[in-house]
């Protein structure tokens, strides 16, 4: 019988491309007919990033070209600075403190970077300042205003505009300013694009309903407006199904025109440019002039060692050099100046290749940090959409170094002998060891005494019900789910599902475990018993039918079952905190009843046995396992230390401390505590008990993390499809599990 539980992948594992059958038998790399150009920057040359000097300050929401070398940020509004040196720019002439109290502003602060990297702070716009309580709020809403200001260079107001009827406010103001050579101001409000002269009057709107987007006012916040240099604007609508870019044109009046480059793009960000825009996205910098030219390719991030999605604005002072804006947590930034260098005159560096179909946030901002660290190595990071792609690089005469196994079956690379064996060079190391990790993550990604990868962090998926309704003993047969569903004829097991759903989702691993038997390689899906497992299936869907029932999330009042994924171990207990009732984490049904809750694995990054310099591609996986810390909302960690610290935080008490270091008392004379950032139920945390926890924690010892074998996904794939004309009545359930009893038989004996 089968002797692994599957590590969860919970959607339908559909049939997996086979490997090019020279990998397939064994026969190495050197019939491969795929080769990776591994090759860094564009033309020839990179963009060296150089960090700028300067103030350092916090919460800088935009930064946006001015006329070159000068680039202004700013914390509050948008600025522009026009040929004579007027700046304009929107504010909000108010803010709402933490207290509630309201704050008059006196004036506007922005800041100047020059090109040495100082970086100064300047004020416009000085006006009475003016705090009141929040409920003298009627009282000054006549002071409150969006305001359009135009200023010369020294602070004086040359005129003010009100748009706060026309415009949503402070948290609404972002790129929606742009300024042409001749004065005339467009500001992107409710009803489209507004037009105001040099002096300040009302000249003009531009319509910006145009190929059936909906109005700004419905869509704001995914809209804005970019101007490049050379006085062109474009208007911007990201949102759903793709991202639209419009010039806006003259030709007599303003007018919007659809920039057909853009048609079928996917998302990015644009910024504006020297020559027309720039569009970022998928780890590529673009130029694109207007009139639905072609984009240009200026600059690859990663070769610059900058993580896009870190990238906060950018600004092309020119053709050899941009000034952007760093921040991981929006909070901090780094300002880096990049310039276009020959590729001749880089410091040598030996380049890795690393291969993703989907690589996550985590492993791009590695490279990025790697990259920016190692003076030997540069990694460069290879996406491959498609997996026979991937395959085909993989047998090729140069294959790339590491492997991203997202989303990938990793028995079909590891027992295939693609993957490095990682235990010579985890006890040669002196960053991390195989007992820095979880004990069950290393035993079950041990497969055939051969440990190919260590995965990052994992989620827990299992079964929680109500213990009142399920009893409180852990695991549980199929007879007994049944059993369940009897007593309580009025409920819904699950809510919302079909019959379909509760085969993939809720019954895969008894179904594998009962019909299959993997060590005979053979198959029973034409019992007696299978065909009424189908009944039951069908009568599972069929009751959500009966009872009105659809899906409402974690809202589960009228469900027996709730499939959990909790990332945190205190999840489940704030699960029962909300509910008011104790809960039981029953896990998935099995053929024996033993305990069984899986887990979805994130970071999974393996060498490739035919990399070309494994002692780099060590290099870089070491650095990716070991400089890795959980951080709160992160899935659970596989590092101990870190799995067991966010233990160790909840369940140990903090105390406020004053000046002295010394502990404070509250008027009893009792220690303060401190709370741990977490509210449960409505109620801020102080300290949790162990045994709070102790569900959670003993599920995830129960875990097998054995990955996946393909077939079992195979499997699972055949009986899906099959069911299905058994589930919607197009034929009965012998003749469906004959046909089911037919392909896995012939998929055992083949495999």
């Amino acid at each position: 019988m089968r002797t692994r539980h599957i590590l969860s992948v919970i959607i339908m594992v559909m049939a997996t491309v086979v490997l090019p059958a020279a990998l397939l038998v064994g026969c190495g790399f050197e019939k491969g007919n795929t080769d990776q150009i591994r090759t860094m920057g564009i033309d020839g040359y990179v963009f060296v990033p150089e960090v700028l000097s300067g103030e350092s300050f916090a919460q800088v929401s935009s930064l946006f070209a001015v006329k070159a070398p000068k680039v202004s940020f700013s914390p509050a509004e948008v600025f522009v600075r026009d040929e004579e040196g007027n700046f304009y720019f929107l504010s909000c002439n108010y803010s709402l403190r933490s207290d509630g109290s309201i704050s008059i502003l006196a004036g506007t602060n922005s800041y100047t970077l020059y090109e040495d990297g100082r970086l100064v702070k300047t004020v416009f716009g000085q006006e009475d300042s003016v705090t009141t309580d929040a409920q003298e709020w009627e009282e000054v809403r006549e002071r409150l205003h969006t305001v359009l200001y135009k200023t010369s260079s020294g602070g004086e107001i040359l005129y003010k505009l009100d748009l706060s009827e026309r415009t949503w406010g402070a948290s609404d103001i972002n790129q929606v300013l742009a300024v042409l050579e001749d004065g005339t101001v467009m500001v992107l409000a409710k009803e489209g694009i507004l037009l105001v002269d040099k002096e300040g009057n009302f000249a003009g709107l531009v319509d910006t309903n145009v190929d059936g987007l909906s109005g700004v006012e419905e869509q704001r916040g995914s809209r804005y407006l970019v101007k490049g240099m050379d006085d062109k604007v474009f208007y911007v609508a990201s949102d759903s199904p793709e991202m639209l870019v419009y010039e806006v044109v003259k030709n007599g009046t303003f007018s919007l025109s659809k920039a057909e480059t853009f048609t079928g793009k996917g998302y990015g960000e644009i910024y504006p440019g020297l020559n027309g825009i720039l569009f970022s996205s998928g780890g590529v910098l673009y130029s694109y002039p207007g009139k639905s030219s072609k984009m240009a390719s200026l600059l690859k991030w990663q070769d610059s060692n900058l993580y896009e999605s870190w990238i906060r604005n950018v600004v092309q002072v020119s053709e050899e050099e941009f000034l952007v804006d760093v921040s991981s947590d929006y909070s901090t930034h780094t300002y880096y100046r990049l310039k276009r260098t020959p590729m001749e005159e880089l410091p040598e560096k030996k380049i890795l290749v690393v291969a993703s179909r989907w690589p996550q946030p985590a492993l791009e901002r590695t490279i990025s940090e790697f990259n920016l660290l190692s003076p030997t190595y540069h990694v460069v990071l290879e996406k491959y959409e498609e997996e026979d792609r991937l395959d085909a690089a993989l047998v090729g005469k140069n294959p790339p170094d590491l492997l991203d196994l997202a989303d990938l079956n990793y028995d079909k690379y590891a027992d295939k002998g693609v993957l490095e064996d990682l235990t010579s060079y985890l006890e040669e190391s002196s960053v991390i060891h195989k007992e820095d990790f979880l004990d069950q993550v290393i035993q079950g990604y041990t497969v055939d005494g051969r440990l190919c990868c260590i995965p990052l962090n994992f989620t827990l998926r299992t079964y929680v019900g109500r213990t009142e309704q399920v009893g409180d003993s852990r695991g549980w047969t199929m007879e007994e789910c049944k059993e369940l569903m009897e007593r309580y004829p009025e409920t819904s097991l699950v809510q919302g599902r079909d019959a379909a759903w509760f085969l993939q989702y809720l019954c895969k691993e008894y179904c594998l475990d009962r019909f299959v038997d993997w060590d005979e390689r053979k198959c029973s899906f034409d019992s007696q018993e299978f065909q009424e497992f189908l009944k039951w299936l069908l009568e599972c869907g069929k009751r959500n039918e009966r009872l009105g029932t659809e899906f409402q999330g974690a809202d589960w009042e009228d469900s027996l079952l709730e499939l959990a994924t909790p990332s945190s171990v205190e999840s489940i207990y704030a699960e029962e905190a909300k509910l008011g009732k104790e809960l039981t984490i029953i896990g998935f049904p099995t053929a024996d009843g033993k305990e069984c809750h899986l887990a979805d694995v994130y970071g999974t990054l393996a060498i490739v046995s035919k990399s070309a310099d494994k002692e780099g591609a060590w290099s870089f996986l070491e650095y990716y396992l070991g400089e890795y810390h959980y951080s709160f909302g992160d899935p659970f960690p596989t590092k101990k230390e870190d799995f067991w610290g966010r233990v160790e935080f909840l369940t140990t008490p903090e105390y406020e401390l004053d000046g002295k270091g010394e502990r404070m008392q509250d008027m009893n004379g009792a220690y303060i505590l401190k709370p741990k950032g977490i509210i449960i139920n409505d109620k801020l945390v102080y300290c949790m008990e162990k045994e709070e926890l102790a569900d959670t924690l003993d599920a995830i010892e129960k875990i097998d993390f054995t990955p996946p074998r393909r077939e079992e996904g195979m499997v699972m794939s055949i009986v899906g499809e099959e069911a299905e004309d058994y589930f919607n009545g197009i034929k009965k359930a012998d003749e469906v599990a004959d046909i089911i009893q037919n392909r896995v038989t012939v998929l055992l004996g083949e495999s």
